[in-house]
């Protein structure tokens, strides 16, 4: 789905807040076993604190600590 699509469908949701924030992770989902995918690189996994086959992903998401919520606003591979 494109971030904008995201955005649209998550924003009547979302409540904002003046103590929220915009947070990205980026983690590596461990694809050990799998060679033959375009997406698998090796990289650096922070989890696994060394280098293994996996797909990076960026994900954005909005929190709002006075509701103890998050919404996930667009994501990458």
């Amino acid at each position: 789905m494109p971030p904008r699509l995201v955005w649209e469908n998550g924003q009547p949701e979302g409540v904002l807040s003046p103590q929220g924030d915009v947070v990205f992770d980026d983690p590596v989902v461990d694809k050990r076993y799998a060679y033959q995918s375009e997406v698998v690189r090796r990289q650096y996994s922070g989890h696994a604190t060394r280098v293994i086959n996996g797909i990076g992903v960026v994900t954005c998401g909005y929190v709002n600590p006075e509701l103890d919520r998050f919404w996930i606003l667009a994501d990458r591979i």
